[in-house]
């Protein structure tokens, strides 16, 4: 199926702490880009699919990371999965904003 998370690199497990959750501000992006109401449906539950598997994966690799003595934001000791869902939603707002403005800056430059 896949490396178990303990044979993970450090790298490994720091990108999916970011990955997953900026997919998710791509689908918020793109959804709020079209206008049609069909699209926001889907454009929305493939954002929160992401965000949840952001979150999921950013608790276990801040468990894994802290397990292993490397450094992890404030709180991930005492309360990984708040942690976790706060971060993923922060990286997926961002993510979307940053997307919007390459949006608007491509659609200014034609």
């Amino acid at each position: 199926m896949g490396t178990p998370i303990h044979q993970q690199t450090v790298g490994t497990l720091r990108l999916w702490t970011f990955v997953s959750p900026a997919l998710g501000g791509v689908a918020i992006a793109l959804t709020v880009r079209h206008e049609p109401e069909e699209s926001w449906l889907a454009g929305g539950g493939a954002a929160a699919g992401f965000w949840l598997l952001g979150w999921v994966s950013t608790g276990f690799s801040f468990r894994e990371l802290r397990r292993r003595g490397c450094w992890v934001p404030p709180g991930a000791g005492a309360r990984p999965w708040l942690l976790a869902a706060a971060y993923s939603a922060l990286v997926t707002t961002l993510a979307a904003l940053l997307w919007l403005g390459l949006f608007a800056a491509g659609e200014a430059l034609k």
